[in-house]
């Protein structure tokens, strides 16, 4: 399994440069993927985007400091790439539920930590429940679908569009929801809200689903 040993190598130099600036080609470009590639191949491997593996490993290695030192709170944010003492506080409170201080105070308990995962075929058989990486194909009955499409640029892309093309995609999509073959139920509504309130930020196929029979 190559893409293991890759992924491996990539999480090798996460953790050699932990407290330094990390672009994403750049570790990347150390597995030998393209970084959109690499983005997918390290979350289905690891179970974590990238990006959130990387802050979790952090604010695990700064609680890590906080409870065998005395270095100030905004010293460790600092290193560990946080740009203040109130976002390093924001994060760390998000992962372990208390703030820095508080940690010092009473200790680590039972907060949940990011550890740096040990990359085998026996951690992938654990992490998917023995499932295969073998295709299943399947054959389903005949279906009708009607959606809109559109045209963007992904959101990894410094020229992304998404977060201006998206938006008009989803008021057509609301203004004709009426043409849709499928009754739309409150349930299909407030899913539907829910998710253009994130729409912006995720990487979708470049279409819009209406319904389908």
């Amino acid at each position: 399994m190559d893409h293991l040993k890759r992924v491996e190598r990539a999480i090798d130099y996460i953790e050699a440069h932990l407290c330094e600036h990390l672009p994403i080609d750049e570790i990347a470009g150390v597995a030998e993927y393209s970084m959109w590639h690499f983005q997918k191949v390290f979350t289905a491997t690891v179970g974590e985007p990238v990006k959130d593996y990387i802050r979790k490993r952090r604010l695990t290695s700064a609680m890590s400091q906080l409870l065998s030192t005395e270095r100030r709170i905004i010293d460790v944010a600092v290193e560990h790439q946080f740009e203040s003492q109130e976002s390093f506080t924001r994060a760390f409170k998000a992962m372990f539920g208390r703030t820095p201080g508080e940690c010092r105070k009473r200790g680590q308990g039972t907060m949940p930590t990011m550890r740096k995962p040990r990359i085998s075929a026996e951690y992938i058989d654990h992490l998917y429940r023995s499932m295969t990486m073998e295709p299943q194909f399947v054959v389903n009955g005949e279906r009708f679908i009607v959606g809109l499409a559109t045209h963007f640029i992904s959101i990894v892309s410094p020229d992304k569009s998404n977060h201006i093309v998206l938006p008009k995609l989803w008021q057509a999509y609301m203004q004709r929801r009426h043409e849709s073959p499928i009754k739309w139920d409150r349930k299909i509504l407030e899913f539907v809200n829910r998710f253009r309130k994130v729409h912006a930020n995720i990487p979708m196929s470049s279409g819009t689903w209406l319904g389908r029979k």
